[in-house]
């Protein structure tokens, strides 16, 4: 299950315009290739007039939560409207986006600075927001496995570092990459707001960094997603509708 929505994320994003603080590769590669597993391509569009991307789904979402999914249309809404501290091309190489900056240092932690990006509530991003969303990972779709593998020592607002506890058994930053490219960042405040427990289930609702605003569904089972007016990028689609046809995979 985790391969298929590891797989459907990489496919999906392809399609939509997702631009990031670095937008580089960390070894300066701007290959073809990359640009496309980085999910920077203009999608297609059937609707110019309006910039839309139409596309069909045939389940109707019913959390956005990102570590409480189960529905693969679920998993394509949640990554356009929340965002992960790197990203990694189909060549492996880590690009920064919402953090702005990170060293691995000789102990084997990771120091990370924050870019400057807001939530959709027009909260600013802080390091409390990263230690937030990992202490959600225990019963998390995708990232269970690493439950308590990482912890995250606050500095300041836009600074923290990650240590490793099991880095000795061969948890390390590197061999962890493949989960954290994965998890996607969450408004402590907005998140405190909907659940009591960690481990409860946010609602069909959010409060990402994403490009996109998730804007409702549907007495019909449609979705609309709107660009996020206050984008710290830029995005080239205004809107992305997705149409229930039950017929369909997605």
């Amino acid at each position: 299950m985790k391969k298929l929505f590891t797989f459907l994320i990489v496919l999906l994003s392809l399609m939509l315009v997702l631009t990031s603080c670095g937008s580089s590769p960390t070894n300066g590669s701007d290959s073809t290739d990359d640009t496309a597993a980085a999910g920077r391509l203009r999608p297609t569009t059937d609707s110019k007039a309006n910039n839309t991307l139409i596309y069909p789904i045939g389940s109707i979402p019913t959390t956005l939560d990102p570590e409480h999914f189960a529905l693969a249309v679920e998993d394509f809404i949640i990554n356009q409207v929340y965002e992960t501290l790197w990203r990694q091309t189909l060549s492996g190489e880590l690009i920064n986006f919402l953090a702005e900056d990170y060293t691995v240092n000789e102990d084997g932690s990771v120091s990370v600075t924050l870019c400057d990006a807001k939530f959709h509530s027009g909260d600013t991003l802080t390091a409390e927001d990263v230690a937030y969303t990992f202490g959600r990972l225990e019963t998390s779709v995708l990232s269970s496995d690493i439950y308590g593998m990482v912890d995250i020592v606050i500095e300041d607002d836009k600074h923290f570092t990650m240590n490793f506890p099991l880095a000795e058994y061969g948890a390390t930053f590197e061999a962890l990459l493949p989960y954290l490219i994965n998890i996607r960042i969450e408004n402590e405040s907005w998140a405190t707001e909907q659940i009591e427990d960690a481990n409860d289930t946010l609602p069909i609702a959010e409060d990402g960094t994403g490009a996109f605003v998730f804007s409702g569904i549907s007495d019909g089972g449609d979705v609309t997603l709107t660009r996020f007016e206050d984008y710290r990028d830029d995005v080239s689609l205004d809107s992305v509708k997705l149409k229930y046809d039950a017929s369909q995979l997605l």
